[in-house]
């Protein structure tokens, strides 16, 4: 079972760490383990890129999890 699956992408625009506008898209996933829907922002439908935020989604996710355990 995969770990997640991509649910929904739309374009938008958001602010980068100096303020300026870029364009991009808004991915809406499921984190399978969770059953949870999130959304991550990235600059670019590339596999590349939504892959790499979604894993680190993925492992915040997993880190909160260890978290409470602790």
């Amino acid at each position: 079972m995969a770990d997640f699956t991509i649910d929904r992408t739309q374009p938008t625009t958001f602010l980068d760490n100096a303020g300026n506008p870029i364009d991009g898209f808004l991915v809406t996933v499921t984190l399978t383990q969770w059953n949870e829907g999130h959304q991550v922002q990235v600059a670019s439908l590339a596999p590349n890129d939504v892959g790499v935020a979604i894993q680190q989604l993925i492992e915040d996710r997993q880190a909160l999890d260890d978290l409470s355990e602790a």
